[in-house]
């Protein structure tokens, strides 16, 4: 039997971390007009830690040999 997944709870992954956001928002089900559960809304600071942990993440990829990157 298949299991199904529970969209009830939304965050931002930043650096490998769930992070909860400050502000979030209700967006609405288009098919039903009713609101979905709240997703986080990022400030200019979450992007620009996710953009800080990107880039640390991609020079330690980038020092692996093609075939560990796999």
């Amino acid at each position: 039997m298949a299991s199904q997944v529970d969209f009830t709870t939304f965050a931002n992954v930043i650096d490998g971390k769930l992070e909860k956001s400050e502000k979030t928002r209700r967006p609405l089900n288009p098919s039903t007009l009713e609101e979905n559960p709240p997703v986080p809304v990022s400030s200019e600071q979450d992007v620009d830690r996710a953009i800080a942990a990107a880039k640390k993440a991609y020079e330690a990829w980038n020092d692996k040999p093609w075939a560990e990157r796999a």
